[in-house]
């Protein structure tokens, strides 16, 4: 099988010769300096380049081996587009939001006049997905997006979303639904340039952040339906969900995703018995695999495969 296969034969629950690997993107940025160094693909400026983005996205999948290729490298692609002042970083920082639009959540109304002031990506996205899709027909190509609830955050600063949602529930819904239609419509450009599978990174709207309550009114409807407009594109669904999901596993466990995306601090054997119906991923840190050695890494990824099977 090809990676790309391997992949998408995984995705759709059926039985592979080994679990893949893939790295998608965003808030799961795929990049070295060893390997900017090495092929002159780097960032920042790749992080507006599609020729640069896409370099570096196949250098890195050459230099590791893994089942796919994703971009973009960062999170901050769709803020942007919204009116975010965004600083771009360095070769060894990832962009960042620094500057949200609204101030005050009474503000939504302005977003449509700030769309686009401070730059739009998304083109540069688009482009460098047809360029991997066509220079890399064997490897999976992975889209991302950011969740919408995420991106509100990113919009109007965290705290302040966070107290809107219980005095002005209302206007925070007309917020998420503006978050909702651009996020649908990257995605859905994504996989008509050529993204194999998407995934939707929601670090914001999280059971650790919102607990089980908040959830439900503001991050699962939104989720749903931008899960079934890929769906409806025929498209498989990585939902990555950032902390502990204990509070959130009975919602998880209605989304109709192929796979759920944890981080190390998931009970993983917790979340296998919620979400039966989904593939799990992740459960290995992010520091383990940036400074572990390598013989601890490769125990964790044990762990975590006993763990996914138990």
């Amino acid at each position: 099988m090809t990676s790309r296969e391997l992949v998408l034969a995984a995705l759709r629950g059926e039985t592979v010769p080994r679990p893949p690997v893939i790295c998608p993107g965003g808030m799961m940025s795929f990049a070295v300096t060893e390997v900017m160094a090495a092929t002159g693909f780097s960032w920042p400026a790749a992080h507006r380049d599609a020729s640069l983005m896409a370099g570096l996205a196949l250098n890195m999948q050459r230099a590791t081996g893994v089942d796919n290729v994703g971009v973009p490298f960062c999170m901050t692609v769709e803020a942007e587009a919204l009116g975010a002042e965004v600083n771009y970083g360095s070769a060894e920082v990832q962009p960042r939001v620094v500057r949200e639009p609204l101030t005050d959540i009474g503000e939504v109304g302005k977003l449509e006049r700030l769309a686009g002031t401070q730059g739009d990506r998304r083109p540069v996205v688009l482009e460098a997905i047809r360029l991997l899709r066509a220079q890399a027909p064997e490897v999976a190509v992975v889209g991302t997006v950011v969740g919408p609830v995420s991106l509100a955050g990113q919009v109007l600063e965290a705290g302040l979303l966070l107290r809107a949602m219980r005095r002005q529930p209302a206007q925070v819904h007309e917020l998420l639904r503006r978050c909702a239609a651009l996020v649908t419509e990257f995605a859905l450009d994504q996989i008509a340039a050529g993204a194999d599978a998407m995934m939707i990174a929601e670090p914001t709207g999280t059971g650790e952040i919102l607990g089980g309550k908040l959830y439900r009114e503001f991050a699962d409807p939104y989720l749903r339906e931008l899960i079934a407009a890929l769906h409806g594109r025929s498209t498989p669904v990585i939902l990555h969900i950032c902390g502990n999901p204990r509070a959130i596993l009975p919602a998880l466990a209605e989304t109709e995703v192929e796979a759920i995306s944890v981080d190390e601090t998931a009970n993983l054997r917790e979340a296998r018995a919620a979400l039966d119906r989904a593939l799990l991923m992740g459960n290995i840190g992010a520091d383990l695999l940036a400074d572990g050695p390598p013989e601890a890494v490769v125990k964790n990824a044990a762990r975590v495969l006993e763990g996914s099977e138990s």
